[in-house]
């Protein structure tokens, strides 16, 4: 019984899990982080794309 009670008292492996909650909490905030970042930069894609085909369709249409 005594083997048994020394390894329920233990806590070496408790700080190894404690890193491993830390590193996926980590990785899923990343994960969001880059999706919010990533739809901003098609918003202002999408909005640099609509400017140069006007600035195009202008040059185009301009008589020498």
């Amino acid at each position: 019984m005594a083997p048994i009670n020394k390894f329920l008292h233990r806590d070496e492996g408790l700080v190894t899990i404690e890193w491993v909650g830390i590193a996926a909490v980590m990785v899923i905030a990343a994960i969001g982080i880059t999706s919010y970042i990533m739809e901003g930069a098609d918003g202002v894609g999408g909005s640099v794309d609509t400017g140069l085909d006007a600035l195009a369709d202008a040059v185009r249409n301009q008589t020498p």
